[in-house]
């Protein structure tokens, strides 16, 4: 019925079961039988979904004849909701065609692999800005809930604004050298996956960590852009400036002694864009290998390149750089945590028995 000055009264159970307006107040049916998200009982109408619905008019959405959306103008009771719901792919677009999407630049981007109690390896992709960090879902193409999280709260040890991310995974008679390190400034830091910590005694100097060959004098400068370890040939790729500094972990037995450096060498040689493609640029935020699209990718600022000629298995080495474009329109909704408030007036609708 009436309520709070409105002039749209409700109807009474089993109509209209809420309303909003754009850039306006939400208000809900008190004669609805509204339950929690957990609510074992069958009856009744999920109060978030509800809510998330008019919140998306409050944002500028309209309704859509898409049933599956939680725009669809009808709340129907024998559909086949879960009741953990969400805006959908084509919601949160409209909502960007209204404010736009997410942008920025990131420290570093990676995909964190790990194994499991069951000995089963999983990866997620990491996203790191300043002092936070988002967990990307690959399969939902979006960020998990609640993120933004802070780095130093979830990741002990590990510092803000780091430089670059590394996971080293190679064959090397009789055992297996797997580990993975943060970088930052003069500095690196050896990341437990296990026990999700720095270990103790970390951090130590990049320059006593990888110094020259025997005999030589070029190292592993400090305040690295980027650290990229290829599974192709088993070497760290050091990238700073416009320069890249081949490095091999591998030690006795290997082609050659651990020590930089197997090269140094210009970005755009050592990795070359094809032919009347934008060339990769120096100081690069990220390079790494995504496991769910199974290639190598270089970010600086809002822009992606891809190494189109990537192969985990390829021997030789070959590489062919292509400009994709902006990162987001390849990873969707990494975005800081803002209140904004807009939308459209509209009103939802009970269909149920």
């Amino acid at each position: 019925g009436a309520h709070q000055n409105c002039d749209i009264d409700f109807d009474g159970s089993g109509g209209d079961i809420a309303h909003s307006w754009h850039t306006g107040n939400m208000h809900f049916d008190d004669d609805e039988n509204f339950k929690a998200i957990y609510s074992p009982s069958v009856e009744g109408i999920y109060l978030l979904r509800v809510a998330v619905h008019e919140i998306g008019h409050v944002l500028g959405l309209n309704h859509t004849e898409k049933d599956y959306s939680v725009m669809y103008a009808i709340y129907n009771q024998d559909s086949n909701v879960d009741s953990e719901f969400e805006l959908g792919w084509d919601d949160r677009k409209d909502v960007q065609k209204i404010y736009g999407v997410c942008r920025g630049a990131f420290n570093t981007v990676f995909d964190w692999v790990r194994r499991r109690p069951d000995n089963r390896f999983i990866f997620n992709t990491y996203f790191f800005r300043g002092n936070r960090y988002w967990m990307y879902e690959n399969h939902a193409n979006r960020t998990r809930y609640g993120d933004p999280l802070i780095i130093s709260r979830e990741w002990k040890g590990v510092p803000s604004d780091i430089d670059a991310y590394v996971h080293i995974w190679f064959y090397n008679h009789p055992g297996i050298v797997d580990v993975t390190y943060f970088f930052k400034g003069e500095h690196y830091y050896m990341y437990e996956s296990m026990e999700a910590k720095v270990l103790d005694g970390w951090p130590k100097k990049i320059s006593e960590g990888f110094g020259p060959k025997p005999n030589g004098t070029d190292r592993i400068p400090n305040n690295v852009d980027s650290v990229f370890f290829d599974m192709r040939d088993s070497n760290i790729y050091f990238f700073k400036g416009d320069m890249v500094y081949v490095y091999n972990p591998r030690g006795e037995g290997a082609p050659s002694k651990t020590g930089c450096c197997e090269r140094i060498s210009k970005i755009t040689d050592e990795f070359p864009a094809a032919k009347g493609e934008r060339p990769l640029e120096g100081n690069l935020d990220a390079v790494y290998y995504s496991y769910k699209k199974q290639s190598m990718y270089f970010l600086k600022g809002e822009n992606v390149w891809r190494n189109s000629n990537f192969s985990r298995r390829q021997s030789p080495r070959k590489n062919t750089i292509r400009y994709e474009g902006k990162w987001y329109n390849h990873w969707y909704d990494i975005c800081d945590v803002k209140s904004d408030t807009s939308a459209t007036s509209g009103m939802i609708n009970y269909a149920g028995d």
